[in-house]
């Protein structure tokens, strides 16, 4: 990649007017030929370690390999608990990890953690990389490094004897607001990778480039998942159709300026730019170094170093031949990428009723409503029903948006039981699920 230079950046000096502008590497102010840009028109909503994927060599405990191998064969659905660091019985369900290289995955998703067991290419009796743990975003913000790494090492420990750090994956992100992005991103973009991927709606495929456009163009993806990958994509829409928003949500909320007011504007779009490291990446650039880079307690220590390497020399936006693109500096020089996260989200946010879950609500809603019609429910009994559900909360708060009566319960209630009216008879009448 051919180096373009960077701006100069500065800030203005409030006390000492008669000086204008002061040089200043952290400033906001980026000038270059016939050329200024503020950086207070771009806000950095969150930055931090969104996966983390830990490799452990060994020897496979063949016990713990047949109570799992039991578990599997008994069926779809199946857990194994596995006790936690206090001790405690979490339970993981064991599903089929074929496509993911391994014999089994352990997947609890309600905390964040995700186990491959027993490596598909080394025999289960011999030593090699059996085990990987993925973590999730909830996760990692709600703890330190050292929390993070010790809780990977204790379920390894419980899995493989010997046990030893293979390496380390990470992926690093940062969520932003204030800039356009262009449709043609994947053009401008400066790249050492020739794979790119844009997505939503396919409207275009270049094969010489390996580049495909979709529509409008909101999420990109630049290399491949075995090197260094980077993807930039419209994270407020991928939340949402994630069902994440309560937790995006709050922690964009929670940001603020240099001049500590609150930074997120939720009418606008957030973007979020992720560098995915592949384990084997990391170590070339640690030996590079002269160090052994195996563990996620080591890689912790470098992250925005990290950061500003694949922003700088694999990935980088440039504004033209000669500057880089002043977002793109201000992203490499001023984002910072915590190893210790457990500060930043310290409590369980509470889901809001009703969003960001309405195709949820919708199938469980319909779902009911054909029981109660084969069972023959009378229209009481079926409100009756549905207010025990467990759904009737995210209903009713479904139902205040889409009527706009947010303080007029028994209104909603009307609504509801009309609905609830017509599609029994719907279902009883036009599809004889009655009969």
């Amino acid at each position: 990649m051919k180096a373009t230079q960077f701006h100069t950046r500065s800030t203005i000096n409030l006390e000492t007017l008669k000086n204008g502008v002061v040089e200043d590497s952290q400033g906001n102010l980026f000038a270059s030929e016939e050329f200024q840009w503020n950086a207070d028109e771009m806000s950095i909503l969150h930055s931090g370690v969104d996966t983390i994927k830990q490799l452990y060599s060994g020897l496979m405990d063949m016990d713990m390999l047949t109570d799992i191998t039991r578990v599997f064969d008994s069926g779809f659905g199946q857990f194994i608990d596995l006790p936690d660091a206090d001790g405690l019985l979490t339970p993981f369900m064991v599903t089929s990890g074929r496509k993911g290289g391994y014999r089994f995955i352990l997947i609890n998703n309600e905390i964040g953690i995700t186990i491959l067991v027993q490596n598909t290419k080394v025999k289960p009796e011999l030593n090699g990389s059996h085990i990987k743990i993925e973590l999730s975003p909830h996760y990692i913000i709600n703890h330190s490094a050292s929390d993070v790494q010790n809780i990977m090492d204790h379920y390894a420990n419980q899995i493989i004897y010997q046990t030893k750090h293979a390496g380390t994956a990470v992926h690093l992100c940062t969520d932003f607001q204030g800039i356009e992005i262009p449709h043609d991103f994947d053009r401008q973009l400066t790249s050492r990778s020739r794979r790119v991927v844009s997505r939503t709606g396919l409207s275009e495929i270049d094969i010489p480039l390996l580049a495909s456009r979709y529509g409008e163009a909101q999420s990109f993806l630049f290399g491949r998942a075995s090197s260094l990958q980077f993807a930039l994509y419209r994270k407020d829409i991928q939340a949402k159709e994630c069902d994440k928003m309560h937790l995006w949500g709050q922690i964009w909320n929670d940001a603020t300026d240099r001049h500590l007011e609150p930074s997120y504007a939720p009418d606008k779009p957030v973007w979020r730019a992720e560098l995915r490291f592949h384990h084997s990446v990391i170590q070339e650039l640690g030996r590079d170094k002269g160090l052994e880079l195996n563990s996620y307690l080591d890689v912790s220590t470098m992250l925005s170093e990290l950061w500003r390497y694949g922003l700088q020399n694999s990935y980088r936006w440039d504004m033209n031949t000669k500057y880089i693109h002043p977002s793109w500096q201000f992203l490499i020089e001023s984002v910072f990428i915590p190893s210790n996260q457990g500060f930043v989200f310290t409590r369980r946010i509470k889901k809001t009723p009703g969003e960001g879950n309405q195709k949820n609500i919708g199938l469980a809603y319909g779902n009911l409503l054909s029981i109660y019609a084969r069972n023959r429910f009378t229209l009481d009994y079926c409100m009756q029903c549905l207010k025990k559900s467990g759904l009737w909360q995210d209903l009713s708060r479904y139902w205040a948006h889409k009527t706009g009566l947010y303080d007029e319960s028994h209104l909603i209630e009307h609504f509801i039981r009309e609905d609830v009216e017509r599609k029994l008879k719907i279902k009883r009448i036009g599809y004889g699920i009655a009969a």
